[in-house]
């Protein structure tokens, strides 16, 4: 059986390991220089290549909390493969890992995502699989046989496997969508996802600022992370995973005190504050008084909001006052203008639906002898190696099934 895949990315690899595993003769083609660029920085270049809340008991089913698309398609592909497969994997090829407690990534434990991708490759050439970088795909034909891919030759294949990713701005040659809608697939609305949301606000000024809080939709989905304030609107892991949901123009909350649940339990820590401040320190300003409890740039954005001078003295300032800047704090408004652009996101949202993919197999019901893995899917995970395991499990179904 003659495989060729599209693709040397993450999932690209997987499917033509698991097929020469298998027996295929193998060809790999890559447009860029080497394979696994993306997968090579993943996890600011630690790559969590996949989550330990996959694997544990309380925590292994609940897919919804971590995935976007298909439901019915990501049960299917996890039962056949999952993240104890692929642990198990990567500790046969040498890739040993450990949990990071903060959000329990699994990490080789080399700390460094090269490694990962270096394995891949090297395993991949052990296995004969033949690896075609800088080529770029101008047409693909259905053949009797199966399909002719041109690179400016043409190559022939029994299957044909599509790992390449998501969507890019400036990809040269023929893109996994144009290979797609050629063999008759739908396209759902792709959007960056896992991205930062661009917005003008008071915060701009107080761009570099890190600080744990919970954004919030007004329908009510949330996350709670570290926060970045940015020049050009908000960042970090709650922002990125909330980002799928997010529509131009919509306005979300922003809560710097998320520990506090309710608002009697959140209206008694101010007045405790309050009274602490004006027991001890009556004499100093407002400013030097909450130097303790917030970043000094976000401070001199909620002041000016509020109105208030840093250099207005404790005893002369009233407990509502001085609670009406924890209260913009506990709620403060950002209306999103856009997410940010593809270049800047870490997966794409929308592609091919999971209704025209056979889950058992990752074939394409349009087109027999076609497999589509990876990003190009219609489905997306939130951060923390779940998008990695993805590609990881579809790649392990597709390259298995196109051997047979």
């Amino acid at each position: 059986m003659k495989v060729i895949v599209i693709g040397g990315g993450a999932s690209g690899l997987f499917a033509a390991i698991h097929a020469a595993r298998m027996g295929a003769s193998v060809t790999i083609i890559e447009q860029d220089k080497k394979t696994g660029k993306k997968l090579s920085v993943t996890g600011n270049g630690k790559c969590n290549f996949t989550n330990y809340n996959l694997i544990a008991e309380n925590t292994k089913d609940d897919l919804e909390q971590y995935y976007y698309g298909d439901y019915e398609l990501i049960r299917s592909v996890f039962h056949q493969f999952d993240a104890k497969d692929a642990v198990s994997f990567f500790e046969q090829i040498g890739v040993c890992s450990y949990v990071e407690k903060n959000y329990n990534g699994l990490y080789p434990k080399s700390n460094q995502a090269s490694s990962v991708t270096q394995a891949l490759t090297d395993y991949a050439r052990e296995l004969k699989i033949k690896i075609k970088t800088n080529n770029f795909i101008s047409g693909i034909f259905k053949t009797d046989q199966g399909f002719s891919v041109d690179v400016g030759i043409p190559l022939q294949c029994d299957r044909l496997i599509v790992a390449t990713g998501g969507y890019l701005p400036d990809g040269d040659g023929m893109s996994g969508y144009e290979i797609a809608k050629s063999f008759g697939h739908t396209i759902h609305s792709l959007k960056p996802a896992l991205t930062a949301l661009i917005g003008k606000s008071g915060l701009n000024s107080a761009a570099g600022v890190r600080i744990p809080a919970k954004i919030s939709k007004e329908t009510g989905e949330s996350q709670t992370g570290e926060l970045q304030i940015t020049d050009y609107g908000i960042s970090g892991i709650p922002v990125f995973n909330l980002s799928h949901l997010v529509q131009d123009g919509e306005r979300l909350w922003i809560d710097f005190f998320p520990e506090y649940q309710t608002m009697d339990s959140f209206r008694n820590y101010i007045k405790s504050v309050y009274d602490n401040l004006k027991q001890y320190r009556m004499s100093a300003t407002l400013g030097q008084a909450l130097v303790g409890l917030f970043p000094a740039k976000l401070l001199t954005v909620v002041l000016k909001e509020t109105q208030l001078s840093e250099k207005t003295i404790i005893s002369e300032l009233s407990e509502e006052a001085f609670a009406s800047v924890f209260e913009l704090l506990k709620a403060y408004p950002f209306q999103v203008k856009s997410r940010r652009d593809f270049s800047y996101a870490q997966v794409t949202q929308g592609g091919i639906p999971g209704e025209e993919i056979h889950s058992c197999s990752m074939e394409s019901k349009r087109c027999s002898g076609l497999y589509f893995v990876g990003e190009i899917l219609d489905v997306d995970g939130i951060c923390g190696g779940y998008n990695l395991q993805w590609a990881w499990s579809t790649g392990y179904i597709a390259g298995v099934n196109s051997s047979k």
